[in-house]
């Protein structure tokens, strides 16, 4: 390919990755395009000058967010008419960290098909909507699972029953869980390999208004190898 089908393919990617996470960083979408950062300035300018895209300091951050502009937003939909776009106008940083930290760990992964971001899950019937969802070269779909804090232990549990559910029903194959703490890994690992796991169902879908069901036997699920656990570096801004 020549220069310009090269940096054609490039956008499109961009763009693409942008429209599914809704922000990110030079040095992310270079690590997704397989290329150094430090040659990617002028590409970069180009698509905020061409009005594809926007760069702005967040505070806290040493780093520039990168966004979509509208015509951007509209450039994705040309890409991917069916495409979820998401849209953030405020940047908490726990929201910074955990999104890039997933981003991050996506693009260290080889073999990877098609992937799904929280946003395009969202229309998808999911009992547990990870955070991402891979589907591999073998067509495997593994679901991704960040946690930069321990979540309290019913919570988890109801977590893993849902996780259980979307595999019953063959929405997912597997779930890694990522974890920035040896500890909290080890805490969710002594959770799931007990048997019964406590059942927590909510009517209402809110995990607030969690409530206690009897107990699940999630043998079936430790004999497939549902879930895995890793610990991971986080992205640091």
């Amino acid at each position: 390919m020549n220069t310009f089908d090269i940096n054609a393919q490039k956008r499109e990617k961009i763009v693409i990755w942008l429209a599914k996470f809704g922000f990110s960083t030079r040095d992310l979408l270079s690590k997704m395009l397989g290329v150094n950062v430090d040659g990617q300035g002028a590409f970069f300018k180009k698509l905020v000058e061409s009005g594809i895209t926007k760069e702005e300091y967040v505070p806290g951050t040493r780093k520039r967010v990168i966004t979509l502009t509208p015509d951007g937003v509209q450039q994705a939909r040309i890409y991917q008419p069916d495409l979820e776009v998401k849209s953030l106008r405020k940047f908490p940083l726990h929201t910074l960290i955990h999104s890039y930290s997933i981003q991050s760990f996506l693009t260290t992964q080889k073999g990877v098909k098609d992937f799904f971001s929280e946003t395009e899950l969202a229309k998808r019937k999911f009992i547990r909507r990870p955070d991402l969802l891979i589907v591999n070269d073998a067509g495997v779909k593994i679901a991704i699972e960040v946690e930069l804090t321990q979540k309290d232990v019913n919570r988890v549990y109801f977590n893993f029953y849902g996780h259980v559910q979307d595999w019953q029903q063959e929405r997912i194959d597997h779930v890694i869980y990522l974890f920035s703490s040896p500890t909290v890994l080890a805490r969710y690992e002594e959770l799931y390999q007990k048997n019964p796991w406590p059942k927590f169902i909510t009517t209402d879908g809110n995990v607030r208004h969690m409530s206690r069901s009897g107990s699940v036997d999630p043998s079936h699920a430790h004999t497939h190898g549902l879930m895995y656990f890793h610990n991971f570096e986080p992205y640091a801004l």
